[in-house]
């Protein structure tokens, strides 16, 4: 259930950090927990740190995609997500997300070309619902 408790949400991921503290998975989660609270500069560093731990894990990179798309460093974000493409066989979270960085930027041609890689990907294969809505939401 969605409760809306961002002091409850914090503490937890300020535990996790401070249990866990060289864990990339733990820094890469507390980034997203950070974007989702507004706090744009503590979400980067977090994901910079996550990196920092382990620099040849997806979920790293992926981390400061999301950290600098969501925080409007939009040509930040755009060279995030080349290792994390990379290194993932184009995933659709990536994927989904340069869709959004390129409407962002007024590439429209960009992030419909990308849109459509993930309805064809869908087509053949599996493709989270979520990533296609975030793709066709962006666009």
């Amino acid at each position: 259930m969605w409760r809306n408790d961002d002091a409850r949400g914090l503490a937890e991921i300020e535990r996790a950090l401070r249990d866990d503290p060289l864990s990339a998975i733990c820094a890469g989660h507390a980034s997203i927990g950070m974007v989702l609270l507004g706090r744009h500069d503590d979400a980067l560093l977090a994901a910079i740190r996550s990196l920092e731990l382990n620099p040849a894990a997806f979920s790293s990179h992926l981390a400061v995609t999301f950290a600098r798309t969501w925080s409007g460093d939009l040509a930040g974000a755009l060279a995030a997500a080349g290792p994390a493409l990379q290194m993932s066989g184009r995933h659709p979270w990536v994927l989904a997300t340069m869709t959004q960085i390129f409407v962002a930027m007024g590439d429209r041609a960009k992030a419909e070309a990308i849109h459509q890689e993930l309805l064809a990907r869908a087509a053949t294969g599996y493709v989270q619902c979520t990533w296609l809505a975030m793709s066709a939401l962006s666009l």
